[in-house]
Protein backbone atom coordinates (compact mmCIF):
# COMPACT_ATOMS: atom_id res chain seq x y z
CA UNK A 1 0.00 0.00 0.00
CA UNK A 2 1.16 3.54 -0.73
CA UNK A 3 0.19 7.15 0.39
CA UNK A 4 0.78 10.92 -1.27
CA UNK A 5 -0.27 13.16 0.39
CA UNK A 6 0.15 16.78 -1.03
CA UNK A 7 -0.76 20.30 0.31
CA UNK A 8 0.06 23.56 -1.07
CA UNK A 9 2.28 25.63 2.05
CA UNK A 10 2.52 29.27 1.74
CA UNK A 11 6.50 30.47 1.94
CA UNK A 12 8.80 33.28 1.31
CA UNK A 13 11.81 33.76 -0.83
CA UNK A 14 14.28 36.65 -0.41
CA UNK A 15 17.73 37.19 -0.54
CA UNK A 16 19.64 38.16 2.05
CA UNK A 17 23.31 38.82 3.81
CA UNK A 18 24.11 36.14 6.01
CA UNK A 19 27.00 34.21 8.32
CA UNK A 20 25.88 30.73 8.26
CA UNK A 21 28.82 27.63 9.05
CA UNK A 22 29.37 24.61 6.56
CA UNK A 23 31.43 21.40 7.57
CA UNK A 24 34.73 21.74 7.58
CA UNK A 25 38.15 19.63 7.81
CA UNK A 26 39.10 21.82 11.11
CA UNK A 27 39.31 18.96 13.37
CA UNK A 28 42.33 20.33 15.43
CA UNK A 29 39.53 22.50 16.98
CA UNK A 30 37.18 19.24 18.43
CA UNK A 31 39.53 19.25 21.31
CA UNK A 32 38.44 22.62 22.74
CA UNK A 33 35.14 22.22 21.92
CA UNK A 34 35.06 18.62 24.13
CA UNK A 35 36.81 20.72 26.84
CA UNK A 36 34.27 23.67 26.51
CA UNK A 37 31.70 21.07 27.30
CA UNK A 38 33.79 19.17 30.13
CA UNK A 39 34.83 21.90 32.05
CA UNK A 40 33.17 22.33 35.09
CA UNK A 41 33.21 25.62 35.67
CA UNK A 42 32.49 27.50 32.11
CA UNK A 43 34.47 31.11 33.95
CA UNK A 44 37.31 29.24 34.27
CA UNK A 45 37.61 27.63 30.62
CA UNK A 46 40.47 29.70 29.70
CA UNK A 47 42.25 28.25 32.58
CA UNK A 48 41.57 25.10 31.75
CA UNK A 49 42.51 25.16 28.29
CA UNK A 50 45.84 26.81 29.15
CA UNK A 51 46.81 23.86 31.82
CA UNK A 52 45.13 20.92 29.60
CA UNK A 53 46.16 22.04 26.09
CA UNK A 54 47.74 25.18 25.65
CA UNK A 55 50.29 24.71 28.39
CA UNK A 56 53.56 25.62 25.64
CA UNK A 57 51.74 28.89 24.72
CA UNK A 58 50.37 32.17 26.34
CA UNK A 59 47.07 32.15 28.05
CA UNK A 60 45.92 34.51 25.92
CA UNK A 61 46.23 31.98 22.98
CA UNK A 62 43.47 29.75 24.59
CA UNK A 63 41.27 33.16 24.71
CA UNK A 64 41.77 33.78 21.12
CA UNK A 65 40.66 30.31 19.87
CA UNK A 66 37.74 30.79 22.29
CA UNK A 67 36.68 34.21 20.15
CA UNK A 68 37.32 31.99 16.93
CA UNK A 69 34.77 29.32 18.09
CA UNK A 70 32.31 31.85 19.58
CA UNK A 71 32.60 33.41 15.73
CA UNK A 72 31.82 30.49 14.60
CA UNK A 73 28.98 29.71 16.43
CA UNK A 74 30.13 26.88 18.49
CA UNK A 75 29.69 28.45 21.90
CA UNK A 76 28.14 31.81 23.12
CA UNK A 77 29.30 34.68 24.89
CA UNK A 78 29.40 32.47 28.46
CA UNK A 79 31.62 29.87 26.88
CA UNK A 80 28.82 27.35 26.75
CA UNK A 81 27.81 24.98 23.68
CA UNK A 82 25.35 26.35 21.36
CA UNK A 83 22.82 23.45 19.12
CA UNK A 84 25.54 23.73 16.97
CA UNK A 85 28.70 23.01 19.11
CA UNK A 86 26.65 20.03 20.32
CA UNK A 87 26.56 19.15 16.63
CA UNK A 88 30.01 18.92 16.22
CA UNK A 89 30.56 16.62 19.00
CA UNK A 90 27.41 14.41 18.05
CA UNK A 91 29.37 14.27 14.64
CA UNK A 92 33.55 14.74 15.15
CA UNK A 93 33.30 17.87 12.62
CA UNK A 94 33.75 21.20 13.08
CA UNK A 95 31.74 23.37 11.20
CA UNK A 96 33.24 27.12 10.14
CA UNK A 97 31.67 30.12 8.83
CA UNK A 98 31.29 31.80 5.51
CA UNK A 99 30.13 35.21 4.85
CA UNK A 100 28.08 36.02 1.63
CA UNK A 101 24.59 36.68 0.15
CA UNK A 102 22.19 33.31 0.22
CA UNK A 103 18.96 32.58 -1.51
CA UNK A 104 16.99 31.34 1.20
CA UNK A 105 13.45 30.08 1.26
CA UNK A 106 11.49 30.48 4.64
CA UNK A 107 8.23 28.12 5.06
CA UNK A 108 6.11 27.48 8.42
CA UNK A 109 5.51 23.62 8.29
CA UNK A 110 4.13 23.32 11.45
CA UNK A 111 3.21 20.77 12.80
CA UNK A 112 4.89 18.33 10.62
CA UNK A 113 8.12 19.34 12.11
CA UNK A 114 9.66 22.47 13.49
CA UNK A 115 12.32 23.70 11.13
CA UNK A 116 11.84 26.89 9.12
CA UNK A 117 14.74 27.22 6.77
CA UNK A 118 14.53 25.22 3.82
CA UNK A 119 16.52 26.54 1.32
CA UNK A 120 19.70 28.15 1.49
CA UNK A 121 21.98 28.71 -1.27
CA UNK A 122 24.89 30.82 -2.28
CA UNK A 123 23.41 33.52 -4.58
CA UNK A 124 25.04 33.88 -8.11
CA UNK A 125 25.56 37.25 -8.75
CA UNK A 126 25.49 36.99 -12.64
CA UNK A 127 21.87 36.20 -11.98
CA UNK A 128 21.33 39.41 -10.15
CA UNK A 129 18.20 41.14 -11.39
CA UNK A 130 16.47 44.70 -9.98
CA UNK A 131 14.35 43.36 -7.32
CA UNK A 132 12.74 45.30 -4.75
CA UNK A 133 13.88 45.49 -1.23
CA UNK A 134 12.38 43.35 1.73
CA UNK A 135 12.58 43.35 5.55
CA UNK A 136 13.68 39.73 5.96
CA UNK A 137 11.56 37.65 8.34
CA UNK A 138 14.40 36.75 10.68
CA UNK A 139 12.52 36.33 13.32
CA UNK A 140 11.31 32.47 11.38
CA UNK A 141 14.86 32.20 11.50
CA UNK A 142 16.52 29.55 13.93
CA UNK A 143 20.17 30.06 14.53
CA UNK A 144 22.76 27.65 15.04
CA UNK A 145 20.14 24.77 13.90
CA UNK A 146 21.79 22.09 11.79
CA UNK A 147 20.06 22.32 8.45
CA UNK A 148 20.44 18.78 6.35
CA UNK A 149 19.78 20.76 2.36
CA UNK A 150 20.92 18.92 -1.03
CA UNK A 151 23.49 16.86 0.36
CA UNK A 152 25.12 19.75 2.81
CA UNK A 153 25.21 21.00 6.36
CA UNK A 154 24.53 24.13 7.15
CA UNK A 155 24.23 26.45 9.98
CA UNK A 156 22.89 29.98 10.05
CA UNK A 157 25.06 32.27 12.37
CA UNK A 158 23.78 35.56 11.51
CA UNK A 159 20.90 37.29 9.15
CA UNK A 160 20.84 40.99 8.04
CA UNK A 161 17.11 42.81 8.21
CA UNK A 162 17.47 43.57 5.35
CA UNK A 163 17.77 41.98 1.84
CA UNK A 164 15.88 41.69 -1.50
CA UNK A 165 13.21 39.72 -2.94
CA UNK A 166 13.67 36.75 -4.13
CA UNK A 167 12.40 35.15 -7.14
CA UNK A 168 11.06 31.74 -6.76
CA UNK A 169 7.64 31.50 -6.74
CA UNK A 170 5.29 32.25 -3.50
CA UNK A 171 4.02 28.88 -2.88
CA UNK A 172 5.34 25.48 -2.10
CA UNK A 173 3.83 22.10 -2.29
CA UNK A 174 4.74 20.24 0.50
CA UNK A 175 4.57 16.24 -0.43
CA UNK A 176 4.20 13.38 1.67
CA UNK A 177 4.61 9.93 0.64
CA UNK A 178 3.66 6.73 2.65
CA UNK A 179 4.33 3.21 1.75
CA UNK A 180 3.77 -0.43 3.72
CA UNK A 181 7.47 -0.56 4.27
CA UNK A 182 8.82 3.64 5.19
CA UNK A 183 7.89 6.76 5.47
CA UNK A 184 9.49 9.86 3.19
CA UNK A 185 8.36 13.76 4.12
CA UNK A 186 9.98 16.19 1.93
CA UNK A 187 9.08 19.90 0.65
CA UNK A 188 9.17 20.39 -3.12
CA UNK A 189 10.70 23.86 -3.39
CA UNK A 190 10.39 26.22 -6.56
CA UNK A 191 10.03 25.39 -10.32
CA UNK A 192 12.67 22.94 -10.84
CA UNK A 193 11.04 21.00 -7.76
CA UNK A 194 13.80 20.39 -5.89
CA UNK A 195 13.02 18.08 -3.40
CA UNK A 196 14.54 18.16 -0.01
CA UNK A 197 13.74 15.39 3.00
CA UNK A 198 12.07 16.46 6.08
CA UNK A 199 12.66 15.40 9.43
CA UNK A 200 9.34 14.09 10.96
CA UNK A 201 8.98 12.11 14.33
CA UNK A 202 7.74 8.66 14.11
CA UNK A 203 4.81 9.47 16.96
CA UNK A 204 3.76 12.46 14.10
CA UNK A 205 3.69 9.75 10.85
CA UNK A 206 1.35 7.30 12.50
CA UNK A 207 -1.23 9.97 13.81
CA UNK A 208 -1.42 11.18 10.28
CA UNK A 209 -1.17 7.24 8.49
CA UNK A 210 -3.65 6.48 11.05
CA UNK A 211 -6.55 8.98 10.41
CA UNK A 212 -5.96 9.69 6.67
CA UNK A 213 -6.93 6.22 6.20
CA UNK A 214 -10.35 6.29 8.27
CA UNK A 215 -11.27 9.75 7.04
CA UNK A 216 -11.96 8.49 3.13
CA UNK A 217 -14.99 9.67 1.60
CA UNK A 218 -15.62 6.43 -0.17
CA UNK A 219 -17.96 4.66 3.23
CA UNK A 220 -14.86 2.51 3.85
CA UNK A 221 -13.52 1.54 7.28
CA UNK A 222 -10.59 1.01 8.12
CA UNK A 223 -9.37 -2.63 9.53
CA UNK A 224 -5.74 -2.70 10.38
CA UNK A 225 -4.25 -1.82 6.78
CA UNK A 226 -7.18 -2.73 4.55
CA UNK A 227 -9.81 -1.28 4.19
CA UNK A 228 -13.88 -2.90 4.68
CA UNK A 229 -15.74 -1.97 1.59
CA UNK A 230 -19.60 -2.47 0.47
CA UNK A 231 -19.63 -4.28 -2.36
CA UNK A 232 -21.95 -1.90 -4.07
CA UNK A 233 -19.08 0.84 -3.35
CA UNK A 234 -16.61 -1.10 -5.91
CA UNK A 235 -16.04 -1.54 -9.57
CA UNK A 236 -15.22 -4.47 -11.21
CA UNK A 237 -11.92 -4.02 -11.40
CA UNK A 238 -11.62 -3.26 -7.30
CA UNK A 239 -14.20 -6.68 -6.51
CA UNK A 240 -11.81 -9.06 -8.88
CA UNK A 241 -8.55 -8.03 -7.48
CA UNK A 242 -9.43 -7.22 -3.84
CA UNK A 243 -7.26 -4.14 -4.02
CA UNK A 244 -8.38 -0.30 -4.50
CA UNK A 245 -6.63 2.73 -5.43
CA UNK A 246 -8.42 6.27 -4.68
CA UNK A 247 -7.89 9.92 -4.75
CA UNK A 248 -9.84 12.10 -3.10
CA UNK A 249 -9.31 15.69 -1.06
CA UNK A 250 -9.51 16.61 3.05
CA UNK A 251 -10.44 19.90 2.98
CA UNK A 252 -9.08 21.13 6.15
CA UNK A 253 -6.47 18.04 6.68
CA UNK A 254 -6.91 15.91 9.49
CA UNK A 255 -7.77 18.29 12.78
CA UNK A 256 -5.70 18.69 15.94
CA UNK A 257 -2.65 16.84 13.90
CA UNK A 258 -2.60 18.28 10.20
CA UNK A 259 -4.85 21.10 9.80
CA UNK A 260 -4.49 21.93 6.34
CA UNK A 261 -6.34 20.92 3.13
CA UNK A 262 -4.91 17.86 1.79
CA UNK A 263 -4.68 15.86 -1.45
CA UNK A 264 -5.14 12.26 -0.85
CA UNK A 265 -4.01 9.19 -2.97
CA UNK A 266 -3.63 5.63 -1.89
CA UNK A 267 -2.70 3.11 -4.28
CA UNK A 268 -3.03 -0.83 -3.86
CA UNK A 269 -5.26 -0.94 -0.48
CA UNK A 270 -5.98 -3.84 0.76
CA UNK A 271 -10.40 -5.15 0.72
CA UNK A 272 -12.18 -6.96 2.85
CA UNK A 273 -15.94 -7.41 2.82
CA UNK A 274 -17.58 -4.87 5.28
CA UNK A 275 -20.66 -6.94 6.37
CA UNK A 276 -21.28 -10.60 5.73
CA UNK A 277 -24.17 -9.57 3.45
CA UNK A 278 -21.31 -7.63 1.70
CA UNK A 279 -19.25 -10.70 1.79
CA UNK A 280 -21.88 -12.92 0.20
CA UNK A 281 -22.53 -10.60 -2.53
CA UNK A 282 -19.25 -10.67 -3.44
CA UNK A 283 -18.53 -14.27 -3.32
CA UNK A 284 -22.10 -14.60 -5.52
CA UNK A 285 -20.18 -12.51 -7.85
CA UNK A 286 -17.36 -13.84 -8.19
CA UNK A 287 -18.77 -17.12 -9.11
CA UNK A 288 -20.99 -15.56 -11.59
CA UNK A 289 -18.59 -13.91 -13.18
CA UNK A 290 -16.61 -17.58 -13.29
CA UNK A 291 -19.99 -19.40 -14.84
CA UNK A 292 -18.53 -19.32 -19.35
CA UNK A 293 -20.53 -22.13 -20.14
CA UNK A 294 -23.92 -24.89 -19.27
CA UNK A 295 -23.39 -24.94 -15.65
CA UNK A 296 -25.05 -27.78 -13.29
CA UNK A 297 -26.10 -27.37 -9.90
CA UNK A 298 -22.48 -29.78 -8.71
CA UNK A 299 -20.24 -27.60 -11.21
CA UNK A 300 -21.32 -24.54 -9.64
CA UNK A 301 -21.29 -25.89 -5.77
CA UNK A 302 -17.91 -26.76 -6.91
CA UNK A 303 -16.97 -23.00 -8.09
CA UNK A 304 -18.19 -21.86 -4.97
CA UNK A 305 -16.13 -23.56 -2.65
CA UNK A 306 -12.75 -22.69 -4.49
CA UNK A 307 -13.83 -18.96 -4.32
CA UNK A 308 -14.52 -19.71 -0.60
CA UNK A 309 -10.67 -20.30 -0.06
CA UNK A 310 -10.42 -16.58 -0.61
CA UNK A 311 -8.56 -14.54 2.51
CA UNK A 312 -11.44 -11.97 2.34
CA UNK A 313 -14.08 -14.23 3.15
CA UNK A 314 -12.25 -16.18 6.16
CA UNK A 315 -14.21 -14.87 8.75
CA UNK A 316 -17.42 -15.16 7.01
CA UNK A 317 -19.67 -18.13 6.78
CA UNK A 318 -21.06 -18.41 3.61
CA UNK A 319 -23.86 -19.82 1.53
CA UNK A 320 -23.64 -21.79 -1.81
CA UNK A 321 -26.13 -21.02 -4.29
CA UNK A 322 -28.00 -23.13 -7.19
CA UNK A 323 -28.01 -21.69 -10.92
CA UNK A 324 -31.84 -21.09 -10.17
CA UNK A 325 -31.44 -19.44 -6.66
CA UNK A 326 -28.68 -16.93 -8.19
CA UNK A 327 -30.67 -15.66 -10.98
CA UNK A 328 -33.59 -15.49 -8.62
CA UNK A 329 -31.35 -13.59 -5.73
CA UNK A 330 -30.11 -11.07 -7.85
CA UNK A 331 -32.81 -11.22 -11.07
CA UNK A 332 -30.41 -11.96 -13.67
CA UNK A 333 -31.34 -10.99 -16.97
CA UNK A 334 -27.90 -9.69 -18.04
CA UNK A 335 -26.69 -10.82 -21.88
CA UNK A 336 -23.41 -11.36 -20.26
CA UNK A 337 -24.93 -14.21 -17.98
CA UNK A 338 -26.57 -15.93 -20.89
CA UNK A 339 -24.88 -18.96 -20.07
CA UNK A 340 -26.25 -19.24 -16.22
CA UNK A 341 -29.61 -18.29 -17.61
CA UNK A 342 -30.03 -20.42 -20.60
CA UNK A 343 -29.88 -23.67 -18.87
CA UNK A 344 -32.83 -22.72 -16.50
CA UNK A 345 -34.79 -20.47 -19.10
CA UNK A 346 -34.74 -24.53 -21.03
CA UNK A 347 -35.46 -25.87 -17.44
CA UNK A 348 -32.25 -27.82 -17.96
CA UNK A 349 -31.50 -30.72 -15.01
CA UNK A 350 -28.51 -32.12 -14.08
CA UNK A 351 -27.89 -35.62 -15.95
CA UNK A 352 -30.14 -34.81 -18.65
Amino acid sequence: MKITLSANVKAESFRANMIVSRKSDRDDLLPIVRAAMECPDRTDLVDYLHEKIYSNLPKSFSHNVLFELQLMGIIDESYSLTDLGRYSIMQGEIMIPEDGTFSVVVADLRPVCDQTVFKLSPFNRKEEKEVESVTVPVDRIQYNKVLKMFGTDYSINRCDQRGHKGNASPSFEVILKFDSQSAQWSLSVGNNREIIPLEVSNSFQHNVWENVLDMNPYGMRRAGTKWEASFDSLNDNERQSFKSSREYRLRGGIPDILPMDLNVSVENIDLVPKTLNDAQKWLDWLVMEEVNTYITDSEIAYLYGEKMEEKIFQNYILTSRSPISLIEKFNVRDRKYWYLIAPVDFRMEEGA
